[in-house]
């Protein structure tokens, strides 16, 4: 039903919207024009990519929301802890990921490690979208539409954990910032996993069709 797709798709719309912006802002460094062929190829790929998801995306998601019937009523409530610590982290998320999307050069003074005004707004792109997701999830307040976001969260707070590990000598540690940033990968993996497990346990609804 689209209760239980609608987080997943809504957060891919916000984070490919963001993307396609930064893609503009910075078409000057795309090898559309220059560099080896698969160079070349890669970046009108990507290109395309951004401006065929994107509104197709947006289309979808109005199409669906226009569409005659209801959502099925929401049976198993998230725990009030989970769905107040993904709203803390929701809104954190969406501020730090908008300071850095408007202002990557600015930001790069206090980030745990080195960012382009590109790979700036690339990274905001995550943070944004994820950080939607999680005040979605509250929104939604249902155990059994938010799997998916919650496994996200799980999966992203481990990589991104992993990755500050793996980059060493790239990682400010000296900066207060590096410690939050590890401190923030756990607490997401954790909140993702705890809201996976407790969706694992509640039994699926019937399949429903798309209203």
């Amino acid at each position: 039903p689209w209760a239980v797709a609608r987080t997943a798709t809504i957060t891919v719309f916000v984070f490919t919207a963001f993307m396609t912006i930064a893609t503009f802002l910075h078409i000057e460094n795309m090898h559309l024009d220059t560099g080896p062929a698969s160079a070349r190829i890669a970046a009108w790929l990507w290109v395309a990519v951004y401006v065929v998801v994107t509104p197709l995306l947006a289309a979808l998601i109005v199409v669906q929301m226009r569409s005659p019937g209801s959502d099925p009523p929401p049976t198993s409530p998230l725990p009030a802890g989970l769905r107040i610590a993904l709203a803390v982290l929701g809104v954190g998320m969406l501020a730090i990921g908008i300071a850095v999307f408007v202002a990557p050069t600015t930001m790069d003074g206090v980030w745990p490690w080195a960012i382009t005004p590109l790979a700036g707004r690339a990274l905001a792109a995550w943070i944004i979208a994820i950080g939607w997701a999680g005040l979605q999830v509250g929104y939604e307040n249902d155990l059994r539409r938010v799997r998916p976001a919650a496994a996200t969260f799980a999966v992203l707070g481990v990589l991104w954990f992993i990755g500050a590990l793996r980059g060493g000598s790239d990682m400010r540690w000296e900066r207060p910032s590096a410690w939050v940033y590890l401190a923030f990968t756990v607490i997401a993996a954790a909140l993702g996993a705890w809201g996976w497990s407790l969706a694992a346990r509640v039994e699926q609804e019937p399949v429903l069709p798309l209203t």
